[in-house]
């Protein structure tokens, strides 16, 4: 949970500048951690059927590249 205190003074007087003062206090420290987590799982998630595709296609090629081969040894 983020707790958010902003302080702003804003007076009419132009020579006076404008003071804007912002803190920002972190009470859950968890939740740094459970985003972390969150995102490495959700890349995890797009990762791994890219990767299963690729070791899928890869394998099929070889195989019809050795197929192709054996077609060609044949033929002589």
């Amino acid at each position: 949970m983020v707790q958010n205190t902003n302080e702003i003074n804003l007076k009419l007087n132009p020579s006076k500048s404008i003071k804007i003062v912002s803190n920002i206090r972190y009470i859950d420290p968890i939740s740094s951690t459970c985003l972390i987590l969150y995102s490495l799982i959700l890349l995890l998630l797009c990762a791994l059927p890219i990767l299963a595709l690729n070791i899928y296609l890869r394998q099929a090629f070889t195989t019809l590249h050795r197929t192709n081969q054996l077609q060609v040894y044949d033929s002589y």
